[in-house]
């Protein structure tokens, strides 16, 4: 989804291009390009797959939250007291279903308690409950690092793309010279010759430098998102992980 909205809205900015209240010169001449088109798509890319992972990360908020309130105990205790496990995940189910949540099945607080109460009555002793929920956490945390694996290349390969248009425009303007220096000829049509010549290589310096800029301004906004959403679902684990091991735990019998 976020590849086919990334490439329907890049489709849709190059549609509208140029800008119309933009003034034509520096500003625009840094997207006319091939190697800025495949950076503005990278980089909506980027932008929608860190939107759907906020949204999937502030449902798992709302759920944490609910989770954590007094009401939850008072649930959970009359559940616990007919020691039925089931009975206590179910009534766990409805607790957050009334508050109109959505993504229960999926939600890590809420797989975090139901291990904890489904685990308590086959250990016999609170140690090895503790192993296997830090056992689940680390699982936990190795599956939120691979879960910004993508964005991480992305983040690699963007610049990456401004450095191929670089090469790609000096190249071209080096080529144009030599193509000039190899054709020239004397007499009159020598301006109109060199003129030509260096046309082609400004050209080509042109798209160098500003594919180079380009993709260097895309990928600082992308660095500073996925860094912020990645910090705050390690909180959000880490707070999960507090809440069973400091809260919930010693409730259970």
């Amino acid at each position: 989804m976020a590849f086919f909205l990334g490439l329907v809205t890049t489709a849709c900015f190059y549609e509208i291009y140029p800008i119309p209240f933009m003034e034509t010169g520096r500003l625009l001449a840094v997207f006319d390009n091939w190697a800025s088109e495949l950076i503005v798509f990278m980089t909506l890319w980027c932008v929608y797959l860190l939107l759907f992972k906020q949204l999937t990360h502030r449902r798992q908020q709302r759920i944490h939250q609910a989770l954590t309130g007094a009401e939850l105990w008072s649930t959970l205790e009359r559940a616990m007291e007919e020691k039925d496990v089931e009975a206590a995940v179910d009534a766990l189910n409805a607790h957050l279903e009334r508050r109109k949540l959505k993504g229960i099945a999926g939600a890590l607080a809420f797989q975090r308690i139901a291990t904890a109460l489904r685990a308590a009555p086959t250990l016999r002793e609170k140690e090895a409950l503790i192993s296997v929920l830090s056992s689940e956490a680390e699982i936990e945390n190795r599956r939120l690092e691979g879960s910004f694996t993508i964005l991480q290349v992305f983040i690699w390969a963007i610049p990456i793309l401004g450095f191929i248009g670089t090469v790609h425009g000096i190249g071209t303007a080096v080529s144009e010279f030599s193509e000039f220096i190899r054709t020239a000829e004397g007499g009159a049509g020598l301006s109109t010759q060199m003129r030509t010549a260096l046309a082609g290589v400004t050209g080509g310096l042109a798209l160098a430098f500003n594919t180079t800029f380009l993709a260097l301004v895309m990928v600082i906004p992308v660095m500073l998102l996925t860094t912020l959403l990645q910090k705050s679902q390690e909180e959000l684990l880490l707070a999960i992980e507090g809440f069973v091991l400091d809260r919930l735990l010693p409730r259970l019998r």
